[in-house]
């Protein structure tokens, strides 16, 4: 693997870690703030695990081409 593609890769690793936090600390907020109660956390999340697994799709698809170029 390339210096310019270890990179790319470590950059999309800082951008899903900074990502998770930011939702991690919203969905705190708003358990803490009464704003979205747990059993309505239980309720979202199929959805929202679904629409997590199509973007991480995409991220593995972007990882996958480079093994395919190099």
């Amino acid at each position: 693997m390339t210096q310019t593609e270890k990179e790319v890769l470590q950059g999309i690793v800082r951008v899903l870690q900074n990502l998770t936090m930011k939702i991690d600390a919203v969905e705190g907020a708003l358990i803490r703030s009464n704003l979205l109660p747990n059993g309505l956390v239980e309720q979202i999340l199929p959805t929202y695990a679904k629409a997590a697994a199509d973007d991480l799709a995409l991220i593995r698809s972007a990882v996958d081409s480079f093994r395919t170029q190099g």
